[in-house]
């Protein structure tokens, strides 16, 4: 009886491990398949297409659901591992094989056999492999995918049972959630390198405050709420923007917004009619809040404020968009002061213009050493806050404030002074 059990004993460890080397074999190319079509990137894949026509209705396959051949990559090297495991489980308990060095043997054969090695050899080379397997890969599909189906019904029955649905977790979706799946689309092939970024910019709005992409300021064009409608007709046909600032003088306040255009085909209209008033926002609000807000209330433009109240600038929904698309037009990247001769002798100038500019108007100013703008000369020569309608004299020329900031001159009226008046 012993000698008859010697080879049944031999006919069964040679089953067995034969066995083990078919399920290791079918593991080692499930994780090859798995590891190559998921490293492929974008034109890596159109690549490949160009290359294997007939590989293109599965690479379509591979772009349209990657998760469904994903499941079966998974679940194909899942049920081989399974295979090895129960196979050799068996020889253990029948006493042929012994428990330790088995389960060593198992494990590293799983871990390095049929995990790291052929995935990190796949991984390097992805192009190469992805050519051989994808088609088979594809065609199997359909065969696991009720193995699939009825594997994930199982587990959620399993589930549902064991867990009671108060302590199930009802978490939304995050950020980190939306941009892994962007990430995947790209990988995948379904996005291009230009929606990806622009899909990302859109999901970090909520990041992103009002503050950062604002019109500071210092750097807008207003006029005057009070000013006769003759000077609003006079900056609406100047002015570029399709919109006018309108700011009370008193409180430095941006109250109104005047449609420029409006303005312009109608100057004999009521100023009140073509107004709008504007929206106030925090500098704190974030870009998505904001775009929802001016989807709601049909508007384009708000007026932003700081902790105190004031105004801090204003932003548009085209800030938003240049946000998320980059620049929407070409702009100069520096733009000239403004020098407006009103006579002779007399000139409206904006604060930032250099001494330098305007001495090309009135060579009399000359050179001013460690001063480089207009507004800094008469903010020098004053010597304390600057007010409104102030005038300081300086080589001939009477310089009166037009329009202040928060912390500079914005305007000035200069004009020469007739002979005999004092020079400064």
């Amino acid at each position: 009886m012993e000698a008859l059990s010697a080879p049944n004993d031999l006919l069964t460890t040679l089953t067995a491990l034969l066995l083990i080397t078919a399920a290791s074999s079918l593991s080692v190319v499930f994780a090859l398949a798995e590891s190559s079509l998921f490293s492929l990137s974008p034109w890596q894949t159109n690549r490949l297409a160009e290359q294997s026509p007939r590989l293109e209705p599965f690479l379509d396959q591979l772009r349209s659901k990657p998760e469904d051949l994903l499941a079966t990559l998974v679940l194909g090297n899942t049920l081989m591992h399974a295979a090895i495991g129960g196979v050799a489980v068996l020889m253990v308990l029948r006493g042929t094989w012994p428990a330790g060095a088995t389960l060593a043997g198992v494990g590293f054969l799983l871990l390095m056999g049929c995990e790291v090695v052929p995935k990190t050899i796949a991984g390097r080379r992805p192009e190469r492999f992805a050519k051989s397997l994808l088609k088979p890969t594809a065609i199997l599909q359909p065969f696991l995918r009720p193995v699939h189906q009825i594997a994930q019904r199982v587990n959620d029955h399993i589930l549902s049972a064991l867990i009671p649905s108060s302590l199930k977790p009802q978490t939304q979706p995050t950020d980190e959630d939306y941009q892994e799946l962007v990430e995947l689309g790209a990988q995948t092939g379904s996005l291009d390198e230009e929606e990806k970024e622009i899909i990302l910019e859109i999901i970090s709005l909520d990041q992103k405050s009002v503050g950062e992409i604002m019109t500071p300021r210092t750097q807008l064009a207003t006029v005057a709420f009070h000013d006769p409608t003759s000077t609003l007709l006079e900056a609406a046909i100047k002015a570029r923007h399709t919109r006018l600032l309108l700011q009370n003088d008193d409180t430095q306040q941006i109250v109104g917004v005047l449609n420029a255009q409006n303005l312009i085909l109608n100057p004999d209209g009521d100023i009140d009619s073509l107004m709008e008033m504007p929206t106030y926002i925090p500098e704190s609000m974030n870009l998505w809040n904001l775009f929802i807000s001016f989807q709601k209330q049909r508007q384009r433009l708000a007026v932003v404020l700081d902790e105190y109240g004031e105004t801090a600038g204003v932003v548009t929904v085209e800030d938003i968009l240049e946000e998320i698309m980059g620049p929407l037009f070409d702009s100069p990247t520096h733009e000239p002061a403004r020098i407006e001769p009103l006579a002779p002798g007399r000139w409206r100038v904006h604060g930032l213009t250099s001494i330098t500019d305007f001495a090309k108007e009135a060579p009399r100013i000359g050179s001013v050493s460690e001063i480089d703008t207009m507004g800094g000369l008469v903010a020098t020569l004053i010597g304390y806050i600057p007010q409104r309608a102030m005038s300081v004299d300086y080589h001939g020329l009477r310089f009166t404030i037009q329009k202040l900031g928060p912390r500079l001159i914005e305007e000035l009226i200069v004009e020469e002074l007739p002979s005999g008046l004092p020079k400064g």
